[in-house]
């Protein structure tokens, strides 16, 4: 049966990591020019989820961040659409959800603090971010990317450790196909074969054929 997301699932779903009203939009002379038009045939109803991708001095994992069915043609524009954000939550230990803060993404130097409360702020440079000490039997902090423009939602996630220097680069957008059980904020581990990867600053179609097999090639 074709997977078709609810209001529910677009928005809320996963309460641990909600997606976060943007502050700042950045221009479009600030986004790297990203797109891919996805096409298919036979009215397959297929379901497509997004994450994000990246490396670093620690391992994190991915996030179900959007969701798109593709019936006939359709064309996603990463910089419109999807723009990229640093991410990061502080979560106290039994309350409900977590505090969050975004930055725009502009490249894996960016420079800016995030001050959650008197206790914990969070620093970023051309090193990386610095977690500072804190009580992890009280807390609870995440770092790593969204994406999003009504809604920032959570794409890639690492758990920090207290006093940590952790760097992490930016990799490709993650296209990959649903199952129809997952919700967004969902940790999400792509099959190779049912999963592409779209890299910055460049544009792709994917098509699929009567069989549903998934071809990416670059334009």
């Amino acid at each position: 049966m074709p997977f078709k997301p609810t209001v529910t699932q677009l928005a809320y779903a996963n309460q641990r990591f909600p997606p976060l009203l943007p502050q700042t939009r950045l221009t479009m002379a600030e986004l790297p020019d990203t797109s891919v038009k996805i096409s298919c045939t036979n009215d397959q109803e297929i379901g497509l989820g997004v994450a994000f991708a990246a490396t670093g001095t620690i391992q994190g994992t991915m996030r179900l961040a959007g969701i798109q069915t593709v019936d006939t043609f359709v064309v996603i524009d990463f910089n419109q659409q999807l723009p990229l954000y640093w991410m990061a939550s502080v979560l106290r230990k039994g309350e409900i959800s977590p505090n969050q803060m975004i930055q725009p993404y502009t490249g894996d130097s960016d420079e800016f603090d995030m001050k959650f409360n008197s206790s914990i702020a969070l620093e970023h440079s051309d090193t990386g971010w610095k977690i500072p000490i804190y009580d992890s039997t009280k807390y609870e902090i995440y770092i790593g990317y969204g994406m999003g423009s009504s809604l920032v939602c959570w794409g890639y996630t690492i758990l920090c450790s207290p006093n940590k220097n952790i760097k992490i680069n930016a990799g490709p957008y993650i296209i990959f196909r649903l199952d129809g059980s997952e919700e967004i904020g969902n940790i999400v581990t792509p099959s190779p074969s049912d999963s592409w990867d779209i890299s910055m600053a460049c544009h792709y179609l994917l098509d699929f054929n009567s069989q549903g097999v998934g071809t990416l090639s670059k334009l």
